[in-house]
């Protein structure tokens, strides 16, 4: 009877363990999807910021030097006699 009972708990112990361990990996397994999925969505959201920066700035640049361009090309020649809008 007492043969029984150890093999019974020495079972029960070693089923704890194996349930234990694949409790831990498949909480691993989660959370490295997790982190990675994160890593993924942050690098394509900067990619995104970043394009969306460098087409701001390239449409200010153009409008800047448009403007330098309009602006400068128009001399009178005489500025007290320019008419001024």
């Amino acid at each position: 009877m007492k043969l029984q009972k150890t093999i019974i708990g020495d079972l029960k112990t070693r089923m704890d363990r194996i349930l234990t361990l694949i409790a831990i990996f498949w909480t691993v397994v989660i959370v490295g999807a997790f982190a990675w999925d994160y890593r993924e969505t942050y690098s394509t959201a900067m990619t995104i910021a970043k394009s969306g920066l460098k087409d701001s700035f390239n449409k200010d640049t153009v409008y800047r030097l448009l403007c330098h361009y309009i602006l400068t090309s128009i001399k009178p020649s005489n500025y007290y006699s320019f008419e001024r809008l």
